[in-house]
C-alpha cells in the first residue's frame, strides 16, 4: 500500500499525460495505491485538469487545491490525507 504525492504548480502541459503514465506503471507494480496531487496556488489550468482525473479515477487519485503558493503547505494538506504509511513523492514531471 503506497502513497504517491505529487506536489504541482502550473503544470497544465504535462499533468494529465504524466499521471496517465504514472498510473499505469503503478497498475503493473503496487497492489494497492493512491496518487494525491495538490496544486499549491496554480493559476493556469492545472486546479481543472486535476479535478478532471480525481473525477475519472476517484478510487485512485484525490485531488487538493491550496490556493497559497508554497510547496511546504502542498505536503501538509497531502500527508494529511495519505491513506498509507508508505509515502513516496514525486514532481509532475515525474523525475
Amino acid at each position: 500500500m503506497l502513497s504517491v504525492l505529487i506536489p504541482v504548480y502550473n503544470e497544465q502541459d504535462i499533468l494529465e499525460q504524466n499521471i496517465n503514465y504514472l498510473q499505469s506503471f503503478l497498475d503493473d507494480v503496487v497492489d494497492v495505491y493512491e496518487i494525491i496531487i495538490c496544486s499549491n496556488g496554480s493559476t493556469d489550468d492545472t486546479v481543472s485538469i486535476g479535478r478532471k482525473l480525481e473525477s475519472e479515477h476517484t478510487d485512485k487519485i484525490i485531488f487538493i487545491e491550496e490556493k497559497k503558493r508554497g510547496v511546504g503547505l502542498a505536503f501538509k494538506h497531502m500527508v494529511e490525507r495519505a491513506k498509507y504509511d508508505k509515502l513516496t513523492s514525486l514532481d509532475a514531471d515525474l523525475t
